[in-house]
């Protein structure tokens, strides 16, 4: 099993897997970069899909891109969140795979940013495996941060 990125913080689901990442180059302190775009991947059109449904703050948008996904959550949950952060500017694209997709956001509404993190399960139609957004403590940085598969077990998974 491959190790994976795991902050402290607001999840919105857990469980993270997948094969080992691609980094692409961090926007400075957390500030969004206009060059900065989702992949073009199963997962990064996932992501991206969920983020403009998230940003509308429109529970018919969110509804419709969990069916579409078959992402089980509570969409009352993600509108709190909404609410609470303001909706999220992208950062960068820290991991890029077809199936999987991590990225940094900063919260519209405070100087949080996060991680987060967007696998499909194999196979088609693209259904969600994974989907977790984690606040990055102040000060915190992705650089070198890894958790090994028993950590991310006992942590995680259980």
């Amino acid at each position: 099993m491959h190790s994976r990125f795991v902050f402290a913080a607001f999840l919105i689901t857990a469980g993270v897997a997948g094969a080992p990442s691609t980094h692409a180059q961090v926007a400075s302190a957390g500030a969004p970069s206009k060059n900065v775009a989702l992949p073009d991947t199963p997962a990064g059109r996932a992501a991206r899909e969920w983020l403009n449904a998230f940003n509308s703050a429109d529970s018919a948008s969110l509804a419709a891109w969990a069916g579409k996904y078959s992402f089980d959550r509570p969409i009352g949950g993600q509108l709190a969140f909404r609410r609470e952060t303001g909706g999220f500017d992208l950062v960068s694209v820290e991991t890029s795979e077809p199936r999987l997709v991590a990225y940094v956001v900063k919260e519209r509404k405070r100087p949080t940013t996060g991680l987060a993190v967007l696998e499909l399960k194999d196979g088609e139609p693209a259904v969600i495996r994974t989907a977790t957004v984690l606040a990055i403590p102040e000060g915190g940085s992705l650089a070198n941060f890894q958790v090994d598969a028993a950590t991310r077990k006992r942590v995680i998974d259980n």
